[in-house]
Formats: C-alpha cells, sequence, structure tokens
C-alpha cells in the first residue's frame, strides 16, 4: 500500500512508478465507480466502434475506451484504445432457433489476475439457440460492445445493437440513451446525466434522479411540465357524437396522444371538450355521461381513467375539464392514450361529446411526481 504523488522527478531510483499506482493516479480524472479506486467502464463519448456483423464475419473499428476491471479494490482502471480494425467469424446459424451473440472488450493483466497474458482484445460469443434467446452474460474484466441477433437459417441476415455504454471525466455530464443509469451505489451528489431518449438533463440529489432541465418544454425548470398536447376541431364541420350504453367507445378516431413516460412513471392526463347527457332527470343522482382513456396497445380501459363528468338530463352541452392521474408507467416506454366516452349504469340517457363549427378538444399528458 502506498500514496502515490504523480508524477515526481527520481532521484536515486525513487519514486518509482508500478502500473497499478499509474492506473490508480488515473483513477482520480475518471467517473466514479463503486469504490474509491473504481471508476465506471464505458466508451468515450465519440469514441465507440463502428460495427459491421454477417452472416459470416464480424468486425469491430477503432474505439478509445476505459475498462476497470475489478478483479481488486485497488486494480484501477485501463485506458483501452484500437487504432485498427478487429475482425472474426461467426458461428453459423442455427437452423431451428434463433440466438444472441455478443461482442467485447477484455482486459488481461499477469499481474492483476490469472490469465498469465497482458493484453486487450475484442472477443465474439455466440449465445445458445432458443425460441426466446437469452443475451449471454458479460464476462469478467469486459466492457460489452453491443449485441448481434442471429436469425434461424433462412430468416434473415445479423443484426448489431450496441451496449450504448459510455464514460466520462469526472464531474462531466454523461450521455444517457435509455435510463440505464450508473447503479445507486455508483453516483455521487450533484453528478449530472443527459437522457437522450427524454431530452432531459437530470442530476443526483439525495432523493434519487431529478429533473434539471427539460429541451423540449417551456417550463424547464420544472417538475411537472407538458409531455404531449393535442388540439384538434379547427376547420371541422360540426359533428356530435354519441353513446346510448354502458360499453366504451372512441368520441372520435382522431383523439389520440402520443407521449412518452418521464422517470417517474407517472403522468397527469388531461381532456377539455365538451358534453351533454339527454335522459332522465338529474334528480336520481345517476352519471349519464362518462370520459376514460383506452390504451391502443392493449385495447384496455387505462387504470382509473373512468370519471364521472354530467349527471343524467344534463341535456346543455356544457366544456368541462378532466384530469386523471396515471401511475406505473414504465419510464421512456412510449404510451397512445384513445379519448372514449360511456352511459353510465343505472342511467336511460345517451351521453354526447361535440367537435368542429368551432369546438375544439384537446389533450394533454403531463409529467407528475
Amino acid at each position: 500500500m502506498a500514496v502515490t504523488a504523480l508524477p515526481i522527478n527520481a532521484s536515486g531510483g525513487s519514486p518509482a512508478y508500478t502500473a497499478r499506482a499509474t492506473r490508480q493516479a488515473f483513477a482520480g480524472l475518471l467517473m466514479p465507480g463503486n469504490g474509491p479506486l473504481a471508476v465506471r467502464s464505458g466508451f468515450r463519448p465519440g469514441g465507440a466502434p463502428t460495427v459491421s456483423v454477417d452472416a459470416t464475419t464480424w468486425s469491430v473499428g477503432p474505439f478509445t475506451a476505459v475498462i476497470d476491471p475489478r478483479q481488486s479494490s485497488t486494480q484501477g482502471p485501463y485506458l483501452v484504445a484500437s487504432d485498427g480494425t478487429e475482425t472474426g467469424a461467426m458461428t453459423p446459424a442455427d437452423g431451428t432457433f434463433a440466438r444472441r451473440d455478443i461482442l467485447y472488450v477484455q482486459v488481461d493483466d499477469a499481474d492483476e489476475d490469472s490469465t498469465g497474458q497482458r493484453r486487450a482484445r475484442v472477443l465474439y460469443q455466440a449465445g445458445t439457440p432458443a425460441s426466446s434467446p437469452a443475451t449471454p452474460g458479460t464476462p469478467s474484466r469486459s466492457l460489452l460492445i453491443g449485441i448481434v441477433d442471429v436469425p434461424k437459417v433462412g430468416s434473415g441476415s445479423p443484426v448489431f445493437t450496441p451496449s450504448l455504454i459510455f464514460t466520462v471525466a469526472a464531474g462531466g455530464i454523461l450521455p444517457d440513451t435509455d435510463g440505464i443509469l450508473p447503479p445507486t451505489g455508483e453516483r455521487y451528489l450533484g453528478q449530472m446525466f443527459w437522457r437522450l431518449d427524454l431530452e432531459e438533463l437530470q442530476i443526483q440529489t439525495s432523493a434519487g434522479a431529478r429533473v434539471l432541465f427539460a429541451a423540449r418544454y417551456p417550463s424547464a425548470n420544472s417538475q411537472d411540465y407538458t409531455l404531449n398536447e393535442r388540439w384538434y376541431g379547427e376547420g371541422l364541420a360540426y359533428t356530435v357524437r354519441s353513446n346510448a350504453t354502458n360499453v366504451r367507445a372512441d368520441v372520435d378516431a382522431a383523439m389520440t396522444l402520443s407521449f412518452q413516460a418521464p422517470d417517474t412513471g407517472k403522468v397527469w392526463i388531461e381532456l377539455e371538450g365538451m358534453c351533454a347527457s339527454t335522459g332522465v332527470t338529474a334528480a336520481t343522482g345517476n352519471f349519464g355521461a362518462y370520459w376514460c382513456l383506452r390504451d391502443t396497445a392493449s385495447g384496455n380501459l387505462v387504470p382509473e381513467s373512468a370519471i364521472p363528468m354530467v349527471p343524467t338530463g344534463d341535456s346543455q352541452p356544457i366544456r368541462l375539464r378532466y384530469s386523471t392521474r396515471v401511475s406505473g408507467l414504465t419510464p421512456g416506454q412510449s404510451y397512445t392514450y384513445a379519448w372514449q366516452h360511456f352511459r353510465g349504469t343505472g342511467a336511460t340517457g345517451t351521453a354526447w361529446w361535440y367537435i368542429g363549427g368551432g369546438i375544439k378538444a384537446m389533450m394533454r399528458a403531463r409529467r407528475s411526481l
């Protein structure tokens, strides 16, 4: 064990720096990992390789990366670079099932591990053919370059998907494409992430990652902002939609809204439009017009989205605003909701909905905490 100050001129052969001591000193310049001398492995932004695959051959172009093998708590990180194109043979496709293969960079260091080698290599590993093929685990001392999906014989060509695992200098903003942020134990207070999928700058706080800036929205510094909004009805002829049953029905084919679930997995959905209900008098206490949402992917009712709007007998059209909070969404996943209405249970009338002739309708999705 030693405290290293790098560099100091040697006098009489001291100080002398081992490779490990040099790597440990480099760790002070890199994004931290889970430990005082650990760092985050990844490709330098802009330094990931260009990869091509076909039925017989894979090739990986030049790259720059950091790999922390973590064979011990004091090993330290390696700066790894390739200035040429590495190639190798693909395992032939299976005649019955598809397969998932991986490409990765691996570091061997005889002074730190049991390999007996001192090198870095680009390697390929074929997975196991299956009806639902699994991705092989990334071997130790390695950084995943990406996954190769190999279809069964006669079903097309292999497809490569990059890992998009990046790292930056200490204090740098980490590019993130799909919410795969560093594990909680490897984050530090004030660490910032640029979520390319959400166009958000997030900062790590004691309560987790929080939005610092959202590029798409006017309320960019807010914790509650609009994900998407749709107004409809401009220039349309006056049209009335009706539903005299207790079965959900779309109010209009055009009234759908797509959005990407935010980091909280929760959204507010707002609807604004004009409706009425005819039938028995309002004194019965029954609601004749309900608004709700349909998840277009499943066709199912969005949970807790059915809300009574007007009692039966309120036949005078009135403009109303609806708001419901939807939770349990998968952050980063896209959703599309359709606006629906139906007649309430116990009512005998009809739920009405109006559009066009100067009447507009609005759908909006907002991030919720």
